[in-house]
C-alpha cells in the first residue's frame, strides 16, 4: 500500500510542478550580456554571431583563442537542452568537444534538475531583492586549447 501511495504522491507533485516551471520564465542571458562577459575574457577573440534558427532565442556566438589553434561556439540555453543539437555540426575533426557550462562547471549533459531548482530559487528570492538565475551555456569547441574550461572560470 505504501508503494502505491508514494507513486501517487510523486505523480501529483509532478503534475503540480510541471506547470509551475512553465510559469517561471527563466532569466535569459541576452546576446549582448553573453558577448560582454565572454568578450572580456583574456585570450578570446570574438568571431561573430549566427542566427541558428528561424525563430526562438538561438544565437550562436563564436570565439577563437589568441594563443593556440582553437575555437569555441556558445549558445545560451534558456529552459532545457533543446537548442544544443544546433551546435553539433559547427566543427568537424578529431579534437571536438561539446557539453554545457553551468555555474562554473563543465558538464556532458544539461543539468535539468539543478537548473530548474536554481530558476525557482532565483525567482523566489527576486521577490525580496533583484536577482538573476545562473545561465546554462551549451558549447562545442575544436582544438586543444580547452576553451570551455577557460570560459567556465569567468562565466558563472
Amino acid at each position: 500500500m505504501s508503494r502505491t501511495l508514494l507513486i501517487n504522491l510523486t505523480l501529483i507533485l509532478a503534475l503540480v510542478a510541471a506547470p509551475a516551471t512553465r510559469l517561471l520564465k527563466p532569466d535569459a542571458l541576452s546576446e549582448q550580456d553573453l558577448s560582454s562577459q565572454i568578450g572580456g575574457i583574456p585570450g578570446l577573440l570574438p568571431l561573430g554571431t549566427k542566427e541558428a534558427a528561424n525563430q526562438g532565442p538561438y544565437k550562436i556566438q563564436g570565439f577563437s583563442a589568441v594563443r593556440c589553434d582553437g575555437a569555441i561556439a556558445l549558445l545560451p540555453l534558456y529552459r532545457n537542452a533543446e537548442g544544443r543539437h544546433i551546435l553539433r555540426p559547427m566543427f568537424s575533426g578529431s579534437q571536438v568537444t561539446e557539453g554545457v557550462i553551468y555555474k562554473g562547471d563543465i558538464l556532458s549533459d544539461f543539468p535539468a534538475f539543478r537548473f530548474t531548482l536554481d530558476q525557482i530559487k532565483a525567482r523566489t528570492l527576486s521577490l525580496l531583492a533583484p536577482q538573476s538565475a545562473p545561465q546554462a551555456i551549451a558549447f562545442v569547441e575544436s582544438g586543444y586549447c580547452q576553451l570551455a574550461n577557460h570560459v567556465a572560470r569567468f562565466v558563472l
